[in-house]
């Protein structure tokens, strides 16, 4: 396993966000203040949107997740889930990645699937978007082509087609 799929790595990465984007928004507030100078307005809503996405890479974006025959396993920075298929509420895969691992005429691809589910702690439905690995014909560029375990476990629940804005 590299770096970059480790809780401490994500965590750190979390935290980074966090702290540059909490400094960005003290700063460009301060300036804006003792100079209302209304470019500082700028930094105050970068500084906001790097802290949403150190809130997102820590409780949205799990950093591992496998599967077995009733459960997919979702590790996050803060929490882990063990998801039961018939919890899973839909999926949709938005994009794929390979990981240049042949299987014959097929290779191995990392798919990208926003994942909506209820939540085993709460019982609340939750959204969480992850990597989950797949096989499908080797260069394609369509996520559809690659089978993944949502595929193979709950395929009545993948949103295929579904349009922006609705």
């Amino acid at each position: 396993m590299s770096v970059f799929g480790t809780r401490t790595f994500q965590g750190a990465l979390s935290a980074a966000f966090f702290a540059a984007g909490g400094a960005v928004i003290i700063a460009s507030a301060l300036v804006l203040y003792r100079y209302s100078d209304p470019v500082a307005f700028a930094g105050v809503v970068v500084g906001a949107i790097t802290v949403s996405l150190g809130f997102f890479l820590m409780i949205m974006l799990p950093y591992k997740g496998t599967s077995d025959d009733t459960t997919l396993h979702l590790w996050f920075v803060t929490r882990t889930d063990a998801i039961r298929w018939d919890d899973l509420l839909s999926y949709k895969k938005l994009a794929v990645g390979w990981t240049w691992k042949a299987h014959g005429r097929d290779m191995e691809g990392s798919v990208f699937t926003a994942l909506s589910y209820l939540r085993p702690s709460m019982r609340t439905p939750t959204r969480a978007y992850c990597w989950i690995t797949g096989i499908g014909p080797a260069f394609s560029r369509s996520p559809e082509d690659y089978v993944t375990p949502l595929d193979r476990h709950a395929p009545e629940k993948n949103q295929r087609r579904m349009t922006l804005g609705r």
